[in-house]
């Protein structure tokens, strides 16, 4: 997703262990907007999200307009 949607050159993917292990996902893509709406038909963050919460973990998205893309998965 990050070089198909995003055009990213660099993508980090760092994994945590310890009481709460996470994954974490960074990009320096095009980024976008998460408060805008989609502009198509896409489900993409919300299956991602349904997915987390039926794992009983969390997910966080951050991202800004030419500023990549920061996905973490905090797992219970």
């Amino acid at each position: 997703n990050a070089g198909r949607h995003g055009r990213a050159e660099l993508v980090r993917v760092d994994v945590f262990g310890g009481d709460r292990p996470r994954l974490l996902v960074v990009d320096n893509g095009w980024g976008f907007d998460t408060s805008a709406p989609p502009r198509r038909a896409t489900f993409g963050l919300v299956t991602m999200h349904e997915r987390a919460r039926s794992l009983g973990a969390e997910l966080f998205v951050t991202s800004q307009p030419g500023d990549g893309t920061r996905v973490e998965l905090a797992l219970p």
